[in-house]
């Protein structure tokens, strides 16, 4: 009986933990096919750290949020976009200083609120910045995307450099 019992265990530390890791480390790598229009624009993610998301867009449910940490200042940073066909439309950036390329310049994006939340500079916008977007970060920070569409969310986590597209 006690053979028996070390023997799952053995079985369970070499081969399922391992095997619960590897899915875990690869679900960015996927797709999320809710829109049951397939001619539907696609958001796709492309990471540094080999992982590849693809997203059919739903129309006003499909959002992506990036958080990283300012290079020099060396504080958080949230940006909160909507993703549509016509591009990424900015909705929220949220910093807590005033570090290089900080605050937004608010009527640059087209912002119509500034707000100060909790530590955070909240600038509230609405401006297009394309259907693509490159993101060069700094080795000693890596960032963090979130992609929400529908009851789906997907993370690509630890990369320095991603390129996000919508394609038709």
């Amino acid at each position: 009986m006690i053979k028996r019992i070390i023997i799952s265990l053995i079985f369970l530390i070499l081969i399922i933990i391992p095997l619960l890791i590897i899915n875990d480390s690869t679900q960015a790598t996927k797709s999320i096919e809710e829109s049951e229009n397939t001619t539907a624009p696609t958001l796709i993610i492309k990471c540094d750290n080999n992982n590849t998301i693809k997203v059919k867009i739903i129309a006003n449910k499909t959002t992506l949020s990036y958080y990283w940490i300012h290079s020099v200042e060396k504080s958080p940073i949230i940006e909160i976009y909507n993703v549509t066909p016509d591009g990424l439309i900015l909705v929220k950036a949220e910093a807590q200083s005033f570090g290089a390329g900080h605050p937004y310049n608010s009527e640059e994006i087209g912002g119509k609120n500034f707000t100060v939340t909790n530590g955070f500079m909240i600038y509230s916008a609405d401006y297009n910045i394309g259907k693509t977007l490159e993101i060069l970060g700094n080795k000693a920070f890596y960032g963090s995307l979130t992609i929400s569409s529908g009851n789906t969310t997907i993370k690509c986590e630890n990369f320095v450099h991603a390129i996000i597209e919508i394609i038709p």
